[in-house]
């Protein structure tokens, strides 16, 4: 059987017993209260009759200090494009099952593929398309709330938005003490550990997902870039070993715990060295 990253299948395992619930240290409570902050703000403009494309239109509009950032907006997002936009609030079982404390995001959502992909050249010129856009709060300097969270711009689906609730309870995102370079990939793996193995039970598809070519060169050459450069035969040497030590792990705690262990950890050697 042809192996990939040192699996050849997937290796199912028996749920083991779930620990109690009780609220993380690491859970970062200002992040949650201000994204709390954020939903009732908007929730409250739909109610007022505000649709959620114009509402968006003004975060950039009154948000965003930099000029040529608002005209490269304002090119594509006529009146007409914000009818195509929606907000919803939604909830991370996942991601609340972690972090011991209900997790849920507002998010807007946009329908129209074509508009979505002209909303992410202005956000990202030059990357490659993605499900979803994120604008960091330091965007939103003037803006209390926003200026935590950022804003999160995505196509409507499912797995991908699970995935992006997901990193944004990380205790390593959005702080100074963010992870470097290939060291990124612990995030990529929390990201989607839930969908792949705890629903899918397919470890081979997470170590796909993480090793793949995009990943490496965000992580090693791109915005993540290391001090510290691999090859590529480097990374998916790298990827396959950190996700058998989460398989390993995981047949001595819960899913959950092994979640917590890749969340907590800054570095990849961090994350390895716990047994």
């Amino acid at each position: 059987m042809t192996k990939f990253l040192g699996f050849d299948q997937p290796l199912r395992i028996p749920s083991l017993p779930q620990e109690k619930k009780s609220i993380q240290p690491w859970v970062n409570e200002l992040y949650e209260a201000a994204a709390e902050k954020v939903i009732q703000e908007v929730t409250a403009a739909m109610k007022d009759g505000k649709n959620a494309g114009t509402y968006l239109g003004n975060l950039i509009e009154y948000g965003t200090p930099h000029p040529i950032f608002k005209n490269r907006f304002d090119a594509v997002f006529s009146a007409e494009a914000r009818k195509k936009i929606r907000y919803v609030v939604q909830e991370s079982a996942s991601a609340s099952e972690v972090a011991g404390r209900k997790i849920k995001r507002g998010i807007f959502i946009v329908d129209d593929d074509e508009l979505y992909q002209k909303l992410h050249h202005v956000f990202s010129p030059g990357s490659s398309p993605s499900h979803g856009v994120y604008i960091t709060g330091s965007g939103f300097s003037y803006l209390p709330g926003w200026r935590e969270t950022g804003v999160l711009i995505m196509k409507n689906q499912s797995d991908a938005i699970d995935h992006e609730i997901r990193h944004s309870i990380d205790p390593h995102e959005n702080t100074f003490a963010k992870r470097e370079g290939y060291h990124q990939l612990l995030a990529e793996l929390f990201a989607e550990y839930h969908h792949l193995v705890v629903q899918e039970k397919d470890w081979m598809e997470l170590a796909k997902f993480v090793a793949n070519e995009g990943y490496y060169e965000e992580f090693t050459h791109g915005k993540y870039k290391s001090e510290r450069p691999i090859n590529l035969e480097a990374w998916w040497k790298l990827v396959g070993s950190m996700v058998r030590h989460a398989r390993d792990l995981s047949k001595k705690y819960t899913h959950v715990e092994v979640q917590r262990m890749i969340l907590t950890a800054k570095t990849n050697e961090e994350f390895l060295a716990k047994k």
